[in-house]
């Protein structure tokens, strides 16, 4: 089990990874909506995992050490299959079912819940200063003005949301256990063990599906190439969330990951025209200043309160 030193949440580089994990998690919902029209949510897991697994074997397979997979601690192999499962059989699944089937701005609001935070203080086992929690709530209000402000919500609690709750939860999880595994296997070997068994399990389930209902998916070229992106994008999600969880604070992982909603925003102003209302700006504003202080304490010291010694409190008083 790594420990995370009380000064590792300042480092640049492990707030950078997870700027780029919460980027990649802003544009994974528009792979599961292209695939939809193809393939059933096992089918566009599984092929999404089976590809990544490919690109990552095919640019690292020297650099991997594959007789480590044979003697791994039996803790960590059962660690990383548990942690494939919740986040790819279970999390990325759901979040499909909720992206697909629900509205894309409700569902984004869901996941910005501060389940990292919560799951930290709760399973992990982290200590969650009053600071801490305040700025959690802070980037939290951020990100649901950024969207709210972006869509007309209507917050039905209907299955697809459901599923989005239970997403963010095995999600988090997943990304936090991290900090549960030893350090015997390097990230791309962790990666690489990962989206293989998310893509053998969900194989498994779409094969028993193909022969129950008959129904053989239908392949393009364009269904290879979306998987084949968003099969490159689960690389990097898994390749700088396993980077960073070990050096940072579980908040730290909650207050960077709210970012998700604001690059959403950004992305639908580049991309698609969409215009950002003063809502969005003040949600981004907050966000981005949660992150900035929390990634960075100093920038908001908290102030010393005086500590009285025995000598001071069996002083005399003052005359």
């Amino acid at each position: 089990m790594t420990e995370t030193s009380d000064d590792d949440h300042s480092l640049p580089l492990p707030v950078a990874a997870l700027v780029g994990t919460a980027f990649i998690g802003s544009i994974m919902g528009i792979f599961a909506r292209e695939l939809a029209a193809q393939l059933n949510v096992a089918e566009q897991v599984g092929l999404r995992c089976l590809m990544g697994a490919l690109v990552l074997l095919a640019v690292s397979w020297r650099s991997i050490d594959f007789g480590k997979y044979a003697r791994m601690p039996p803790s960590d192999l059962r660690l990383t299959a548990v942690r494939a499962v919740s986040m790819f059989v279970i999390a990325i699944s759901l979040g499909t079912v909720a992206f697909v089937n629900g509205n894309y701005a409700s569902v984004a609001v869901i996941m910005a819940l501060p389940a990292p935070a919560l799951l930290s203080a709760l399973v992990f086992k982290e200590r969650i200063s009053y600071r801490e929690t305040a700025l959690v709530s802070f980037a939290f209000v951020g990100a649901a003005i950024t969207i709210i402000s972006a869509a007309g919500l209507r917050f039905e609690f209907n299955w697809p949301l459901s599923c989005a709750v239970l997403a963010t939860l095995f999600m988090s999880y997943g990304i936090l256990a991290r900090k549960r595994q030893s350090s015997f296997l390097n990230n791309r070997e962790t990666t690489l063990l990962m989206l293989f068994t998310a893509a053998l399990i969900m194989g498994v389930f779409s094969a028993a599906w193909i022969l129950w209902s008959g129904d053989v998916p239908r392949i393009t070229p364009h269904t290879l190439l979306v998987a084949l992106i968003a099969g490159i994008c689960n690389i990097g999600f898994l390749v700088l969330s396993n980077y960073a969880i070990p050096k940072v604070k579980g908040v730290v992982v909650n207050n960077i990951l709210a970012l998700q909603p604001l690059f959403g925003a950004v992305i639908g102003f580049a991309l698609f025209n969409e215009t950002l209302s003063p809502l969005a700006i003040v949600g981004g504003v907050m966000i981005l200043t949660a992150v900035i202080l929390i990634a960075n304490p100093a920038l908001l010291p908290l102030r010393p309160t005086a500590q009285l010694t025995p000598r001071a409190i069996n002083a005399p008083p003052p005359k």
